[in-house]
């Protein structure tokens, strides 16, 4: 590495890390909930996450949660949609105004 690529990787180096984020209560690290949104199979399990995590939900689980409603509404009922919809609506919001948006 030339001289000027070892000064950022030190100036790197020397940020703190974040620490882990470890929920309380048997929620799952934030990784952890992405991947059990990204891969619900039913609208019923999607609603049922996001509500019983919606304590701990991020930018990152919404976009999850929106991406993965997108994929189970083709083909599926109209009021399963509804439901995880309304859900998922509320929970965008919290996330938002947690992030000053």
């Amino acid at each position: 590495l030339g001289a000027g690529k070892q000064a950022l990787v030190r100036c790197l180096e020397d940020i703190p890390k974040p620490p882990a984020l470890q929920e309380t209560g048997g929620n799952p690290h934030a990784p952890e909930l992405t991947s059990t949104i990204t891969n619900c199979r039913g609208c019923g399990e999607l609603t049922r996450i996001l509500q019983e995590h919606s304590e701990v939900l991020n930018h990152t689980h919404v976009s999850a949660a929106w991406v993965c409603l997108a994929r189970l509404r083709t083909g599926r009922g109209g009021g399963e949609v509804l439901d995880v919809l309304a859900t998922l609506q509320d929970r965008t919001r919290d996330v938002l105004g947690r992030m000053n948006g």
